[in-house]
């Protein structure tokens, strides 16, 4: 474990905060409509946005099944490295900076 040096900082009982953390308001998951071979595009902690393509499925024989779509501007904070894929799978986790922070979140968990 590495030491900490807690003279640099205000409270030395908190880790400090990275300057290139991102802090989400809100972030869900992407799941697959359909089965077959995934590949899914923007590595972690990359930005996407509306519109842009994030992964695709294909069938046995390399024909695209469905082409994924990123539904809002958001970064990526995990996904899915398993080739195969089937209907209800996890895609991509999506995070989302909005403005304001609700009081109360219902993510499921």
């Amino acid at each position: 474990m590495l030491p900490i040096h807690t003279e640099d900082r205000d409270d030395p009982d908190t880790e400090p905060l990275d300057r290139n953390t991102t802090v989400c308001s809100r972030s869900y998951w992407i799941f697959s409509q359909h089965g077959g071979m995934l590949t899914v595009g923007p590595p972690t902690c990359t930005w996407v946005k509306k519109g842009e393509v994030i992964a695709t499925v294909r069938n046995m024989f390399g024909d695209i099944v469905t082409k994924y779509k990123a539904p809002e501007d958001g970064i990526v904070v995990g996904k899915s490295v398993n080739p195969i894929c089937s209907t209800g799978d996890r895609i991509l986790h999506l995070g989302v900076c909005d403005d304001t922070f609700g009081k109360k979140v219902n993510d499921g968990h």
